[in-house]
């Protein structure tokens, strides 16, 4: 494939030129994201995803079957052939029709003829690492966590560049699992410099000798010096690491600005003479005692990967999804409705986000600070943000005018009163009618 250019101008502001370098299944950069602008010193720009169902919403299958992409790519490389009708799922992606066919696919799973651990980073690439993982039958899959807890201990922390927050946490239970796979995949949204997955590696191999190491993103933007260091990186540690990405390319920042963090924009609704929200407990099987600081204590799922799940486990995530997606089906009030997921939360709402029936579109909060703009083809328009009980600030974006009468937020554990209260209000605050929190 001859390599192609595309020139990006965002608010004017931020000039920059795309190679595309390597494109297996042949997706348009529009297919994949869209640009925008970022609240962060480090890195004024951002690819914001029409795959992950983070900042812009998608169909609940999205996400799973971008995943699955990436598993094919996996099963080509190490077994030679794909594992799915690639032509249906690449179509998908590109049309947005999620046909019987396709859903078919992605309940297909290939069996690996090694031990492999899946390892998703966070916040981003919680969900897509689950997907990338769901499609395998004889696997485990972990994702890290920016969440602290006192009570559990880390089997190994790193430091991510480029990104608004650092610290990455794990809590694998079983960490027996680390030593008895051969094979360490590592899933990212996006492959910026490749140093956040260097820096793992680094930190696994001094605790877990000896394994192999695949990296898998949505894009890679490496640079031919930050590959050539990947190359003096696995002859320095001994170590095979390939990488594998649904599209990798070349990127030139030609004109640069330092966005500053925005206010909020005042509600145009009296908060106080609406209809209040709904909430609905339908828990999942399997959680985790976890405590925060010195007293408080929560109880969080088992199977969202935070405290690591196996494929067999994997199963009961989907037939319980579809249980609780069904039952939600039959409380919908609208015609057009918006799931939530929160944070790191974001694989096992989008399931069930699945199994809702016609007309739901899915995303999540997010931690990343975007700026918000009003100009004609620019990706976010408006903005709520909402405090988590440890301090921590999420962003929920493109709700106003967004066409949606309904929104099903999900989290996993008790929010406390003032949190609800505040999320609900500037859901309402944009314009969206019914509200309904729901607690797996």
């Amino acid at each position: 494939m001859q390599n192609t250019f595309n020139s990006f101008n965002i608010l004017n502001q931020v000039q920059l030129d795309i190679e595309t370098i390597a494109n297996p299944f042949q997706f348009e950069m529009e297919d994949l994201f869209v640009m925008g602008a970022r609240v962060n010193p480090k890195r004024s720009f951002l690819f914001v995803s029409k795959l992950l169902g983070k900042h812009l919403e998608v169909h609940p299958d999205i996400p799973k079957l971008s995943g699955h992409l990436l598993s094919n790519l996996f099963a080509k490389k190490y077994g030679n052939q794909y594992f799915s009708n690639i032509h249906s799922l690449v179509e998908a992606v590109k049309t947005g029709n999620m046909t019987e066919k396709v859903k078919g696919e992605l309940n297909k799973t290939h069996s690996l003829s090694e031990k492999v651990l899946f390892l998703g980073f966070a916040e981003t690439a919680t969900g897509i690492g689950h997907a990338v993982f769901s499609a395998f039958d004889n696997a485990h899959y972990v994702h890290t966590t920016r969440e602290e807890f006192s009570d559990k201990k880390s089997v190994f922390d790193f430091q991510e560049e480029h990104s608004h927050a650092t610290d990455h946490l794990c809590y694998l239970l079983d960490t027996e699992v680390l030593e008895e796979v051969s094979h360490i995949v590592l899933i990212d949204d996006e492959i910026t410099t490749g140093n956040t997955c260097l820096n793992l590696i680094r930190s696994l191999n001094e605790l877990y000798p000896n394994k192999r190491y695949t990296i898998m993103s949505l894009l890679d933007w490496r640079t031919e010096q930050q590959e050539q260091n990947y190359e003096t990186f696995k002859q320095e540690l001994n170590l095979e690491i390939d990488v594998l990405s649904l599209l990798r390319g070349s990127v030139e920042l030609k004109n640069n600005t330092v966005f500053e963090k925005q206010a909020l924009e005042e509600s145009e609704i009296d908060i106080e003479d609406v209809k209040g929200y709904r909430l609905i407990v339908h828990p999942m099987k399997d959680r985790v005692a976890v405590q925060r600081g010195l007293i408080e204590r929560d109880s969080l799922l088992l199977t969202t990967g935070r405290f690591g799940v196996t494929s067999e486990q994997a199963k009961v995530i989907e037939k319980e999804a579809k249980k609780i997606g069904g039952y939600l089906q039959q409380l919908r009030k609208g015609n057009k409705t918006l799931s939530i997921g929160n944070g790191e939360f974001m694989y096992v709402p989008s399931r069930i986000s699945a199994y809702m029936g016609e007309g739901v579109a899915y995303k999540s909060s997010t931690r990343s600070p975007i700026y918000v703009a009003q100009e004609e083809g620019y990706p976010v328009h408006d903005r709520i943000e909402y405090e988590l009980k440890n301090g921590v600030v999420n962003y929920l974006y493109n709700l106003k005018d967004s066409g949606f009468d309904e929104v099903f937020f999900f989290v996993e554990n008790n929010m406390n009163q003032d949190t609800v209260e505040s999320i609900y209000k500037n859901i309402r605050s944009k314009g969206i009618e019914h509200i309904t929190f729901v607690m797996v």
